[in-house]
């Protein structure tokens, strides 16, 4: 099921290629997690598949501010 919603890409600076997806997750009381791209499983129109758990992503580091 839908773990979040994608906020933001990071890429690299010198190449543009994604290193991390921004990740807003939880309710009530959404945070921001940064999600390197070794974790994504798949990427359609539909979204985008994470190979982690929910309890997984929610040790997962917090995002740095943009």
């Amino acid at each position: 099921g839908a773990a979040g919603v994608v906020e933001r890409v990071v890429t690299s600076g010198d190449s543009d290629r994604v290193t991390h997806l921004v990740v807003e997750h939880g309710m009530p009381f959404a945070r921001l997690i940064s999600v390197h791209v070794s974790h994504v499983e798949s990427v359609s129109q539909s979204g985008v598949r994470l190979r982690v758990s929910r309890a997984e992503l929610e040790q997962m580091e917090d995002a740095a501010p943009q």
